[in-house]
């Protein structure tokens, strides 16, 4: 039916931060996974301000775990027809992010996010978007239990393809809200005079894969093989993605495969 165990370490966990926040209930039930009593339905928070990929909920648990599914397209994702490797329409990275950021929103009950981080991005394989049929994907979000004096929520989510079941992760992450939400100015000009390297025709194509917007890279100033030095064309704009530009996003992962040109690849795990 859906409903899980909880050990008696995190029962007496929850118990003593009851105890530490003296809540206003008069009873309580400290509790696994309720998802198949037909007695318990909480109320479904609101929706996050962009909301693409919350399309079929398969369950919702608010504050503490979302299961939600839709089908990739290039009528719904055109910009996949963009990001083709070896023949293949893949998710780009940066789209899978917003996919899971936009989960993790929902669960947490966020309309809008301010600063979050992103730790533990793994890509163990590759999403491929059938560009006749779709490809159907399901994204889990929970949020993960801390300590007491960890600082900021943190939201475990996973991508699966219908192809192997949703069983095991495409792609996952964690993401941490309610950080601070301070950020020291930084500001730093790019040096003059740049390389004599045009992005558009000296880059793309043979380096770099990706095409139509996705093509954000605009002057570099030096590389070698540890540091990139460049500039590239941001677009922001939080009504249409959570995360920002995902294409400006996409030209940061972009520029370190410029370090490495004797091997085209595709990044498999970014630590922060």
């Amino acid at each position: 039916m859906g409903v899980m165990p909880i050990s008696t370490a995190a029962g007496v966990d929850h118990f003593l931060r009851l105890v530490d926040s003296g809540p206003e209930a008069s009873r309580i039930v400290v509790t696994s996974r309720l998802g198949g009593l037909d007695t318990w339905a909480p109320a479904a928070p609101a929706l996050p301000a962009v909301s693409r990929y919350i399309d079929q909920v398969v369950t919702i648990e608010p504050q503490v775990e979302l299961v939600t599914r839709t089908t990739l397209s290039t009528s719904a994702d055109p910009f996949v027809l963009d990001h083709v490797w070896k023949g293949s329409a893949l998710l780009p990275t940066v789209f899978g992010l917003e996919a899971m950021s936009q989960a993790a929103a929902y669960v947490t009950g966020r309309v809008t996010l301010g600063r979050v981080r992103i730790d533990d991005i793994k890509l163990d394989r590759p999403i491929v978007v059938d560009t006749v049929e779709g490809t159907r994907v399901e994204i889990k979000a929970s949020v993960v239990e801390q300590d007491r004096d960890a600082a900021g929520t943190r939201v475990h989510v996973t991508i699966g393809t219908e192809r192997t079941g949703y069983g095991r992760p495409h792609f996952s992450a964690d993401f941490i809200f309610g950080l601070d939400e301070t950020l020291p100015e930084f500001e730093k000009e790019l040096p003059r005079p740049v390389l004599d390297i045009d992005p558009l025709d000296d880059l793309y194509s043979w380096l770099l894969f990706q095409e139509g917007d996705f093509r954000r890279l605009e002057e570099i100033s030096s590389f070698d093989s540890e540091h990139i030095l460049f500039s590239a064309i941001s677009r922001a704009d939080r009504k249409q993605h959570l995360l920002g530009d995902p294409y400006f996003l996409d030209s940061l992962l972009q520029s370190g495969q410029i370090m490495v040109p004797r091997e085209i690849c595709l990044p498999v795990n970014i630590a922060r």
